[in-house]
């Protein structure tokens, strides 16, 4: 998705809605062809527009009139998205109910919308909160994490006491930032998951350095204090950390400052409850009577230098009955995992083990990464979309599962042509899920 000139409340942007999985409601002969169908097709087969809101700044009597031209224009669905498209800096200090999605009037002004379109006949879809991805405020500890990958070389043999290397910003931030602002920072408040060591057996100038076996130095730790009798040869020592990616949804019109929402964590469902809970609950609640036909998952886009979750290591164990710990300086790959800093693909590994170890891990973790992002957030979001009755739109790019299987868990697999390129394979994808 990209933040598109969009006048007015109303963005005339055409959807290519992906293929539904239920019950034709046309009563349509599909294999006969009838031009006076053709010619004045059923609503339901209009087309339908995005409908971007300059985030809360919104009145009833405009809603209702926008409604109804689109509906005499022949649209049969508005998809709602309250973010802030277009905004200026002049148009927030002119306007204070633009940072207002969530509230009390926000609210109100959304079911006056719904109503408004059920009574025209209208069907209307929300997305899954304001700008992408999602996120909201209040995430905070239940906002997406990352570890970090710290290190230090030492030769050997001789006795070592010293500090253990520090976390640093990874420089796909300010990648990231350069293409799009959507990271506030570095979170300096970073936990040490492990300190382990390795002897470096080879390392070339244009390749990942090789490194031998791994060894846990945790029993040789106090508070950041590393005692260790190193081994003849040259070793690397990397102190792993894991912090918050402070990833927050670009184009947000929440209350506050636009950094102040987190993204969900979307490896741990409690990412999931936590927004439903704080924020998103709310606007369904808000419109129960006048249900939207479809919630909007947009494209992912997510960011980390090794995306992780906290409870990541021990499902990992559980799972695939080995412990991913020492293998963990196998995982990093250069320049991180942010799908906008690495839209020409993701780099090497930073470094290599033995007899391909290392990939083997790699391949064991996004194999896992996958799964957990399928169980603990489209699972769960799918679910409760449909214990309310609203179907489950999906955009599965961008994100951590096979795209395709994740595609295929949605009522209404979507794709886009600004991802992948435009290329035709990516694009069949949704259509083959559907």
């Amino acid at each position: 998705m990209v933040m598109l000139k969009a006048a007015g409340v109303v963005s005339a942007i055409v959807l290519a809605l992906g293929c539904s999985d239920g019950e034709d409601s046309s009563g349509i002969d599909d294999d006969l062809f009838s031009p006076a169908v053709f010619a004045d097709p059923p609503l339901e087969f209009g087309p339908q527009a995005r409908w971007w809101w300059p985030g809360g700044a919104v009145d009833d009597a405009t809603l209702r009139e926008e409604l109804s031209q689109v509906a005499e224009l022949g649209y049969s669905a508005v998809e709602i998205q309250p973010f802030m498209s277009a905004v200026t800096n002049a148009d927030l200090s002119n306007d204070s109910r633009i940072r207002t999605v969530g509230d009390a009037s926000f609210l109100e002004r959304l079911r006056t919308a719904a109503c408004t379109a059920q009574e025209l006949g209208l069907s209307w879809d929300l997305t899954l909160g304001s700008g992408w991805s999602t996120g909201g405020v209040g995430i905070d500890q239940d906002g997406a994490r990352q570890l970090i990958l710290a290190e230090l070389t030492i030769s050997g043999p001789r006795s070592y006491e010293g500090p253990l290397p520090e976390a640093e910003p990874p420089t796909w931030i300010d990648a990231t930032n350069s293409i799009l602002p959507a990271i506030a920072g570095f979170d300096e408040n970073a936990t040490v998951v492990s300190v382990l060591a390795a002897e470096v057996l080879e390392e070339p100038e244009s390749s990942p350095v090789i490194l031998g076996d791994v060894v846990d130095l945790g029993s040789s730790v106090a508070g950041n204090m590393l005692s260790w009798e190193v081994p003849e040869g040259t070793h690397r020592v990397f102190a792993i950390y894991e912090n918050r990616t402070l990833h927050f949804p670009v184009g947000n019109a929440y209350p506050g400052p636009l950094e102040a929402a987190r993204i969900i964590d979307h490896l741990d469902r409690r990412g999931v409850e936590a927004f439903i809970d704080r924020e998103f609950g709310a606007w369904i609640d808000a419109v129960a009577d006048c249900s939207p036909r479809a919630v909007f998952v947009d494209s992912f886009e997510l960011v980390g230098e090794l995306p992780w979750t906290t409870a990541f290591g021990a499902k990992f164990e559980s799972t695939l009955g080995y412990d991913i710990t020492p293998m963990l300086p196998f995982l990093f790959l250069a320049g991180g995992e942010s799908e906008y800093a690495t839209l020409a693909g993701a780099g090497p590994p930073r470094y290599q083990a033995t007899a391909q170890r290392g990939l083997r891990a790699r391949e064991d973790y996004e194999a896992f990464r996958g799964a957990l992002f399928v169980e603990e957030l489209i699972d769960p979001l799918g679910a409760w979309l449909q214990d309310r009755g609203i179907e489950f739109r999906l955009q599965a790019h961008g994100g951590y599962a096979d795209v395709l299987d994740a595609y295929g868990m949605a009522d209404v697999p979507e794709s886009e042509g600004l991802y992948g390129g435009g290329s035709y394979d990516f694009l069949r994808l949704a259509a083959s899920a559907a």
